[in-house]
């Protein structure tokens, strides 16, 4: 995180890659399913004890509302007692946090 006159700013990038592994200093992704489904791979929970991440699905081509899947996938635990999760429709976005076992849902918009 970098604070500067008091605002907050965090890491935000948009990824494309059919399969992505969440990095250190992810916060925001933004996956782009213009092409192809992309499965986002979280960190085991026990190694983000309080970490959050948000996650939304994007797609270049703002008319087509229901475009490729977005596939959630925890390492070795869950999420909100799940073993995977999907976001199907455009602009669809969760808030997950680790409470040091598994992943949960704290927030979200869209199906």
């Amino acid at each position: 995180d970098v604070r500067y006159n008091g605002a907050v700013y965090k890491s935000i990038k948009t990824i494309t890659e059919e399969r992505y592994e969440i990095i250190e200093t992810d916060h925001t992704i933004l996956a782009n399913t213009t092409d192809h489904v992309i499965t986002i791979v979280l960190p085991p929970a026990d190694e983000c004890q309080g970490r959050e991440l948000i996650i939304k699905k994007i797609n270049n081509n703002k008319y087509k509302l229901n475009s490729n899947l977005l596939h959630i996938a925890p390492t070795g635990d869950t999420i909100d007692m799940r073993e995977d999760m999907n976001i199907k429709y455009n602009y669809g976005v969760r808030t997950l946090q680790s409470d040091g076992a598994n992943w949960w849902v704290i927030n979200r918009t869209g199906s």
